[in-house]
């Protein structure tokens, strides 16, 4: 006896219409997902510009040195300055340069002095993605504070972390 057995699969026609389906919505999602990518990588550019700039607060208090922070175009770079006083001369180091690929910075000069914040809390943007960005504020003085000293290992083990992030 012939038995005829059931066949279990789909066709090419039908193949072709999942397809054709999954191509139209992939379509209509995926620009949408490439400006969702974009904005939180230019985020993550702020906050990272933003925690050295904390960071470059407890290094300026830790070492008693100055620290330069200047915002040039899409240029930001962190100078340290040291004073030698016996030879009464000054050394420069820069500590970081981000070259930054979604915003363009007024041109901005900042000093933190032994810990001490001096300039302007907040960078204004001459140019950022979608330009609806104006303005962020890089330090928030309110929360930042000098309870860094309690005993002499904490006192290392956190100029080790701040030499690191820098």
């Amino acid at each position: 006896m012939n038995t005829l057995k059931a066949a279990f699969g789909f066709t090419l026609i039908e193949l072709l219409v999942v397809m054709v389906i999954l191509g139209i919505t992939s379509s209509l999602v995926a620009p949408n997902m490439y400006s969702i990518v974009k904005r939180t990588q230019a985020k993550t550019e702020l906050e990272k510009i933003k925690a050295i700039a904390s960071l470059s607060i407890e290094k300026s208090f830790f070492s008693a040195s100055k620290i330069t922070i200047t915002f040039k175009a899409n240029t930001v770079e962190f100078s340290q300055q040291f004073n030698n006083s016996v030879l009464t001369t000054t050394k420069s180091k820069i500590l970081r340069t981000i070259k930054s690929e979604y915003f363009t910075f007024e041109e901005t000069h900042i000093v933190v002095l032994n810990g001490n914040w001096q300039g302007v809390t907040s960078i204004k943007l001459t140019k950022s993605p979608d330009n609806q960005l104006n303005e962020f504020a890089l330090v928030d003085l309110k929360h930042l504070s000098n309870t860094y000293i309690v005993d002499d290992t904490n006192v290392v083990n956190d100029i080790n972390v701040i030499d690191d992030a820098l």
